[in-house]
C-alpha cells in the first residue's frame, strides 16, 4: 500500500506519547491556519496514529475543526513511527535569511504590482510576519542585488551591518563631493563672505593637515629634531616597539612631549621601549575613565572603564598647566567613526595641559583626526598621518560642521 492523502475526521486520530513536549507559540499557527488553511498535511499510519504534525492537529483541535487534510503511511512497528517523528523535527531544513528575504520581497513585489497602494504592512499582515521584520527583509533582497557579495554573509544581522556600512560610506562620499564643489566655490567667487572663504580656507588647510599615508615610511623620511613640540601617538599594537619609539624620539624637537597610548595589559613592554629610545617618562601613566566601562567574562577578573597612556619628555619641558592630575573623566564623542576615537574634550584639555599657544602637534596615526580637530579650536599647527582614507572624509565633513558652530558665534 503506497501513501495515500484523504480527509481525516480529527476524532478519528489517536495521539500516542510524544517526544517533542514544547510545542511553540501554537496561537500564531491557528491564526495562521485560520487565515490559510492547512498547507502542510499531518503524517497518520494506516491505523490513524499521529505520527507527524503535533503542532498542526493541536492548532486544529483548539480551533474546532472537523477534519483535516492527512498523509496516510504504512509503518511497520514503533521503531518506525519513531523515526518518521524524528526526522520531520530534526531533518526539517528551515529557510536561509537569503531565500527567506528574497521569497518575502518576491510576495511584496507581485502584491504591489496588482495593487499601486499596496505597502510593507499589508504584505506583513498577509504573511503574519513583524512589519519591522519585513522590512529588513525587503533591504536585505534589494542590498543582494546591488551587492552580491552580500550573501555570503552568515546572518541577517550581518547582512544589515555591511548595507548599513555601504550606505554611510555612500552618504559620506556624496557629501564629500558637495563639501569640495562648495570649498572651490568659496575661494574662486569674490562675491562670497568672509565666513564663507574663511570655512573654504579651514576646510583646506584640514586637508592638507591629514594626509594619507604610512606613518613609519613618513617618519623615516623626516628629518631629526622637527620643531614637534608635542606627539600624540596610539599606534597599533603590531608597530608599537622600540624602533617606532626612538623614531619619534628622532624627529620631536629638542624639547618635546609624547604622549604615547597603550594597552594597560603591556605596560611593561611599552615602558622598556619608550627608555631604551631614550624618553624620560612619568612612570604613573595617564588615565582617562568613563562611568560606563568594559565587561570582562573571565571570572578572576575585574571589569575595566579606562584607557591608558605614558607621558614622556625630551630635553627641558614644564607643564603649561602645572599641578594638573594624571587622571580625566570624560564620555566618548557620539556620534562617532572611528573604532578607537578620542573625545574631543579630552583632547583640548590634553594639549591646553601640555601646550602654549601657538606650538606643533604631530598626529602618526591620526585614525579620526579628533586631535586635529582640537588643534584648530586652540590655535595650534597640526600635522597627522593615516594610512586608511576611509576616514578623511568622515574628517573633514566634521571639521566643517566645527567651524560652523564657531562662526556662527561670532
Amino acid at each position: 500500500m503506497k501513501d495515500k492523502l484523504k480527509m481525516v475526521k480529527l476524532a478519528d486520530i489517536i495521539v500516542d506519547e510524544r517526544y517533542r513536549v514544547d510545542l511553540g507559540n501554537i496561537d500564531e499557527l491557528k491564526e495562521s491556519i485560520n487565515e490559510k488553511g492547512i498547507l502542510q498535511p499531518i503524517t497518520l499510519s494506516s491505523d490513524l496514529h499521529l505520527l507527524a504534525g503535533g503542532r498542526r492537529y493541536t492548532a486544529c483541535m483548539a480551533l474546532g475543526l472537523v477534519e483535516i487534510p492527512a498523509l496516510l503511511r504504512v509503518i511497520e512497528g514503533e521503531i518506525d513511527a519513531r523515526e518518521i517523528e524524528l526526522i520531520e523535527n530534526i531533518h526539517r531544513k528551515e529557510f536561509t535569511w537569503q531565500e527567506q528575504a528574497k521569497l518575502i520581497a518576491r510576495i511584496h513585489t507581485l502584491y504591489s504590482e496588482r495593487n499601486i497602494n499596496w505597502t510593507g504592512r499589508k504584505t506583513a499582515e498577509l504573511i503574519d510576519k513583524n512589519p519591522m521584520n519585513v522590512s529588513r527583509a525587503l533591504r536585505l533582497a534589494a542590498g543582494m542585488e546591488v551587492l552580491p557579495s552580500l550573501e555570503q554573509c552568515k546572518t541577517a544581522d550581518e547582512a544589515s551591518t555591511v548595507i548599513k556600512k555601504a550606505e554611510e560610506d555612500s552618504i559620506v562620499q556624496e557629501l564629500a563631493r558637495r563639501q569640495k564643489g562648495k570649498m572651490e566655490q568659496h575661494e574662486n567667487n569674490p562675491a562670497s563672505t568672509q565666513k564663507e572663504k574663511g570655512l573654504a580656507a579651514t576646510l583646506r588647510c584640514a586637508s592638507e593637515n591629514y594626509v594619507i599615508g604610512d606613518a613609519i615610511k613618513h617618519i623615516e623620511h623626516m628629518k631629526a629634531n622637527i620643531n614637534f613640540n608635542l606627539i600624540d601617538c596610539d599606534p597599533p599594537l603590531e608597530l608599537a616597539n622600540e624602533k617606532l619609539a626612538s623614531e619619534l624620539y628622532r624627529v620631536a624637537a629638542k624639547d618635546s612631549w609624547l604622549l604615547y597610548w597603550f594597552p594597560h595589559e603591556r605596560y611593561i613592554e611599552t615602558y622598556s621601549d619608550l627608555l631604551k629610545a631614550g624618553w624620560k617618562i612619568d612612570p604613573a601613566p595617564f588615565v582617562w575613565y568613563q562611568n560606563a566601562g568594559t565587561v570582562i567574562k573571565d571570572p578572576t577578573r575585574l571589569s575595566h572603564n579606562h584607557t591608558t597612556m605614558f607621558v614622556c619628555h625630551k630635553g627641558n619641558v614644564k607643564l603649561a598647566r602645572q599641578g594638573s592630575m594624571n587622571t580625566i573623566l570624560c564620555a566618548e564623542d557620539r556620534p562617532s567613526y572611528h573604532p578607537q576615537q578620542h573625545p574631543i574634550y579630552l583632547m583640548k584639555a590634553l594639549l591646553q595641559t601640555f601646550l602654549e599657544d601657538m606650538q606643533f602637534v604631530f598626529v602618526p596615526f591620526c585614525g579620526s583626526g579628533v586631535t586635529l580637530r582640537a588643534c584648530y579650536e586652540l590655535g595650534f599647527q597640526c600635522l597627522g598621518i593615516e594610512n586608511n582614507p576611509e576616514y578623511k572624509p568622515k574628517f573633514l565633513l566634521t571639521v566643517e560642521e566645527d567651524t560652523k558652530k564657531i562662526l556662527a558665534k561670532q
